[in-house]
C-alpha cells in the first residue's frame, strides 16, 4: 500500500505558488546578488537570506533574475513573492504602495571611482562635480539621489545602466567618471577589482529591506518572524560576515533615522553597540521569552526526567524548536492539567501543550489553537493480565468496572459524557497520568481512559500494562493559546508549519513515538488522518 503523501508547505499567506517562495533579484548587484560564473548559480547576501528564510518556513526557494526596473514592476504585477536586490524602503516606494520587511542591514550611497582618481575625486560632493560624467543603476536609490540633486552636485552628464556589472564596466572603461553606488556594493567592488576605489563622503544612510507587493502585509508579517529570529539568533550576523567581512548595524524599523548602532545578535567580535533583542512574537507574557506550560506528567508529551530533573518529551522538543526558530528563551513551568488551562486563560503563560485536543467545547470556551502537530485517539489502558478479556471502552460492556481518567482531559470528558452508554460502575479522576497509572497498577481502577499515544508509551514502559478494546474519538492535537491571542498563534504557526514541511517534526515524532504520526490539515478535520509530515517517514 502506498504511504500517505506529505502535506505541502503552507506557512506563508499569499504565496504566488503553493510550497514555493519566489525571490526575485537582478543577479547583478554583488555582494547582494550575483551569478557565479563557474556554477551559473545565483549567490550573495540576499540569496543566503532567502535560503535561510525558505528553510525556516519549509518552502522551496526559486530565484528568477531580471533587471532592477523589471524586478519591482514584476513584483507589483504578482509575478514574485518578494524582491531583494539591496532595496531601500524609502518614502517614495512606501507611497507607491510597496510593503517592506523589518530591515536586515543598513548602507548608504557613495562614489565609486577608478583607483587612480580616488585621491583627487570629490565623490558625491555638492558643487564640486563640474565636468564629470556620473552613472547609476536604472531605477535605483543611487540613481534617484544623483538625479534629484543634479543642480546641487553640478555634474555634466548622467548615464543609467541596467545593473552593477554594466555600470562598473563603464567606469573602468572611462565612459563615466563616478558611479553612484550602494556603500556595501562599492566596498565589495573595491576589494574585487584593484583598479576601483571609493571617494568622498557617504551620504543618505538608510535601511535595506525585502520588498513585497502592495497589500501583502500578511505575507510580510510571516517572513518577518523568520527575519527577526535570524537577527536575534546570530544567523544574520554569520551571513553578514560571509559577504561583508563584518557585522552591519540593523535599523529597528524602516523609517529609523541614522546613525545606526545596533548590531545583530551573534558573534560580531566587537565591544560596540549591544546586540539586537530577540524577535517579538505578538502578545508575549514576557519580552524575549516563550512560556510553555505543561503538566510534566503526561509522557511521552511531557515528563520530568528523574535523573536530571528536566522536563522532556514530544511537546517539550516542539517548544524548544519553535523557540529556537523565533530566537526566544524557552521557559517550562509545570502545573496540573486543570491549572494549565486556567493559568493560560489568566495570562500566566504564552501557550499550553500537554497533548491537547482542540475540541468544540474548548473552541467555544474561546481557546485559540495552533495548526495540529499530530493526531491521536482515546483508548483503554488496562493491566496486562486483563488485556485479553477487557472490553476496553466498549458501549454496554463495562458493567462492574471502575474507570479512571485525568481531571479536565478529553479522555475524562469522553467517559463522563458516555457514562450511561458505557455502563461502568464508578469513575475516579486523577491529577495526572502518573497518578492514574499508579491507581491502575494497584488495582484501584480497572480501566484508565487514555490518550492513544500515551497508552502505547506506558505499555512499552511498564510490562504489567497494555491496551484493550477499540480506539475511539480520533482527533488532532494542537498547542493552545489564550482567548484573543490569534496574532501570537499565527506567529507560532509559521514555525510549526515549517517544521511539518522540512522534516523537523517527523524527527521529533520518531524520537518519542518510534514512527511518524499523521498530521491533520486543520483543527476541525475529521478522521481518518493520512497525511504524514515531511521528512524521512
Amino acid at each position: 500500500e502506498a504511504a500517505p503523501t506529505t502535506e505541502a508547505p503552507g506557512a506563508v499567506p499569499g504565496l504566488v505558488e503553493d510550497g514555493k517562495l519566489i525571490l526575485v533579484t537582478t543577479g547583478n548587484f554583488p555582494p547582494f546578488t550575483k551569478i557565479n560564473e563557474s556554477t551559473g548559480e545565483n549567490e550573495g547576501y540576499s540569496i543566503d537570506i532567502g535560503k535561510e528564510i525558505a528553510s525556516r518556513l519549509g518552502l522551496e526557494l526559486e530565484l528568477p533574475t531580471v533587471d532592477f526596473v523589471a524586478e519591482l514592476e514584476g513584483l507589483q504585477n504578482g509575478l514574485y513573492d518578494m524582491a531583494d536586490s539591496g532595496i531601500w524602503p524609502n518614502e517614495a516606494r512606501q507611497e507607491a504602495g510597496f510593503v517592506f520587511s523589518t530591515p536586515m542591514t543598513s548602507t548608504g550611497i557613495v562614489a565609486q571611482v577608478r583607483a587612480e582618481d580616488a585621491a583627487t575625486s570629490p565623490g558625491l560632493t555638492e558643487g564640486a562635480m563640474a565636468g564629470l560624467k556620473v552613472g547609476g543603476i536604472q531605477g535605483s536609490s543611487q540613481e534617484k539621489f544623483v538625479l534629484d540633486n543634479a543642480d546641487a552636485l553640478g555634474y555634466d552628464e548622467y548615464l543609467g545602466f541596467t545593473g552593477a556589472a554594466e555600470g562598473l564596466q563603464a567606469l573602468r572603461q572611462g565612459r563615466v567618471d563616478v558611479l553612484s553606488q550602494d556603500t556595501l556594493v562599492a566596498g565589495f567592488a573595491s576589494v574585487t577589482f584593484d583598479d576601483l576605489d571609493v571617494a568622498g563622503p557617504t551620504v543618505e544612510a538608510h535601511p535595506l529591506s525585502i520588498t513585497f507587493q502592495t497589500g501583502q502585509e500578511a505575507k510580510r508579517d510571516a517572513i518577518d518572524v523568520a527575519i527577526k529570529a535570524m537577527i536575534a539568533d546570530g544567523s544574520l550576523a554569520e551571513i553578514q560576515k560571509k559577504w561583508f567581512n563584518s557585522c552591519i548595524p540593523v535599523p529597528g524599523d524602516i523609517n529609523e533615522a541614522a546613525p545606526y548602532e545596533t548590531l545583530p545578535g551573534g558573534d560580531c567580535e566587537t565591544d560596540a553597540p549591544a546586540a539586537a533583542e530577540p524577535t517579538e512574537v505578538p502578545g508575549l507574557v514576557e519580552d524575549g521569552k516563550l512560556i510553555l506550560v505543561t503538566t510534566g506528567n503526561f509522557p511521552p508529551f511531557t515528563k520530568i526526567n528523574e535523573s536530571t530533573g528536566e522536563n522532556e518529551g514530544y511537546s517539550i522538543d516542539i517548544g524548544k524548536e519553535i523557540a529556537s526558530r523565533l530566537g526566544l528563551e524557552l521557559e517550562l513551568p509545570t502545573v496540573d492539567f486543570v491549572a494549565e488551562l486556567e493559568g493560560l486563560q489568566n495570562g500566566l503563560y504564552d501557550m499550553a501543550d500537554s497533548g491537547i485536543w482542540p475540541n468544540e467545547a474548548r473552541q467555544e470556551a474561546g481557546f485559540v489553537f495552533s495548526t495540529p502537530m499530530t493526531s491521536t485517539g482515546i483508548v483503554a489502558q488496562v493491566r496486562a493480565e486483563d488485556a485479553a478479556t477487557s472490553p476496553g471502552l466498549t458501549e454496554g460492556a463495562m458493567a462492574g468496572l471502575k474507570v479512571g481518567g485525568i481531571q479536565g482531559s478529553s479522555q475524562e470528558k469522553f467517559v463522563l459524557d458516555n457514562a450511561d452508554a458505557l455502563g461502568y460502575d464508578e469513575y475516579l479522576g486523577f491529577t495526572g497520568a502518573a497518578e492514574g497509572l499508579q491507581a491502575l497498577r494497584q488495582g484501584r481502577v480497572d480501566v484508565l481512559s487514555q490518550d492513544t499515544l500515551v497508552a502505547g508509551f506506558a505499555s512499552v514502559t511498564f510490562d504489567d500494562l497494555d491496551v484493550a478494546g477499540p480506539t475511539v474519538e480520533a482527533h488532532p492535537l494542537s498547542i493552545t493559546f489564550q482567548t484573543g491571542q490569534e496574532a501570537k498563534r499565527d506567529a507560532i504557526d509559521v514555525a510549526i508549519k515549517a517544521m511539518i514541511a522540512d522534516g523537523s517534526l517527523a524527527e521529533i515524532q520518531k524520537k518519542w513515538f518510534n514512527s511518524c504520526i499523521p498530521v491533520p490539515g486543520d483543527i476541525n478535520e475529521a478522521a481518518p488522518y493520512e497525511t504524514l509530515p515531511g521528512g524521512d517517514c
